[in-house]
This record gives structure tokens, C-alpha cells and sequence, in this order.
């Protein structure tokens, strides 16, 4: 067994089929082509799946605020705005309310959601949640 004496600054060079002794460097533009999809995919890939994280998350803070609400009539819907820029960040241009019926506590938001890293889209999400209103016995 021996060591592959070769120097290290050599390249592979790859032959087509047709072996007519000229390397075309296709393999080289290959890889980086392939490397460069693959980054791209995972971009994609992560900022879906930051999106619907963010997307769990406020429809967490919205049914919080409609159970609050439910409990507390005085609760604004600036409390939720501001639950939702805490727990939802790269959230912008954000619209919030609560409602009471009487016999049910309703709150919405809807609001921009930019995902960290490369900007390669904006979601808007708008999330709702009802509660039934807790009245003393």
C-alpha cells in the first residue's frame, strides 16, 4: 500500500465520453449551480417554516387576548398589539381589536409578517378567536 504522491495544487479533471483530451470544467459550474439550489431551497424552506411558527404564535396571543378579555371587560385591543410586536417579531402594520357581545368575547389581528434573512416575500396573516364570557354565578 502507498501514498498517493501527487502534488496538492493539481485539479480533477473529468473526461467526457467522447475523450478528446479537453477538460470543459462543466463539473466545477455543476457543483456551484447544484450548491446554489440547494441554498435557495433552504432559504425557502426556513422562512416557510418561520412563517408558520409566527403564524402559531399569534393565533396563541389572540385566543390569550379573548380568554383576557372574556375575564376583564376593559381589556383594549392596544394590548394586544402590543402582545403581538412581543411575541411576533418582524410583525408590522398591525391591526387588533377585541369585541364583547355579551356571550361572546371575540378578538382579531391582522398584521405583515417579514421572516428574518433574504427578503424573498412578506405574509400577511390575519388570525381570529372566540370565547364564551365568564359571568358570576
Amino acid at each position: 500500500m502507498g501514498f498517493d504522491s501527487r502534488p496538492a495544487d493539481r485539479t480533477v479533471c473529468l473526461k467526457d465520453s467522447a475523450d478528446d483530451g479537453v477538460d470543459d470544467g462543466s463539473a466545477v459550474i455543476e457543483g456551484i449551480v447544484a450548491i446554489a439550489i440547494v441554498f435557495i431551497l433552504f432559504t425557502v424552506v426556513v422562512q416557510l417554516a418561520i412563517a408558520l411558527l409566527a403564524h402559531q404564535v399569534a393565533e396563541a396571543a389572540v385566543a390569550s387576548a379573548a380568554r383576557q378579555a372574556s375575564l376583564r371587560p376593559g381589556l383594549s385591543g392596544e394590548q394586544l398589539v402590543a402582545d403581538l410586536r412581543a411575541t411576533v417579531p418582524g410583525a408590522g402594520n398591525i391591526e387588533a381589536g377585541l369585541a364583547d357581545d355579551g356571550r361572546l368575547s371575540h378578538a382579531w389581528a391582522t398584521f405583515e409578517f417579514s421572516p428574518p434573512g433574504p427578503m424573498l416575500r412578506s405574509f400577511v396573516f390575519s388570525v381570529e378567536a372566540e370565547v364564551p364570557v365568564v359571568v358570576a354565578p
